[in-house]
């Protein structure tokens, strides 16, 4: 039961970060997500199997890269106008 609660966790505040349109709160997201998919993957490392949970993880992580990196870009390309 807790190998559900801790994918249920992390996959919530993905869904959060990822859905999130309000850009002051959007680096706050990512950063929740991106600590609870560390976690969990540290979690699984001594744990054999769950392979679709590790594809889903390494998926997200790089969806928050680069949500982060649009955010980033998002805020330069304001500071210029």
């Amino acid at each position: 039961m807790a190998t559900e609660s801790a994918h249920q966790r992390w996959a919530e505040l993905y869904r959060q970060a990822v859905l999130e349109t309000n850009l002051a709160k959007l680096n706050a997201r990512v950063g929740k997500a991106h600590s609870a998919i560390n976690e969990r993957m540290i979690e699984l490392e001594s744990c054999a199997g769950h392979l679709r949970e590790r594809q889903a993880l390494a998926d997200a992580l790089k969806m928050l890269q680069l949500l982060a990196r649009e955010t980033q870009n998002t805020d330069t390309s304001h500071g210029h106008e």
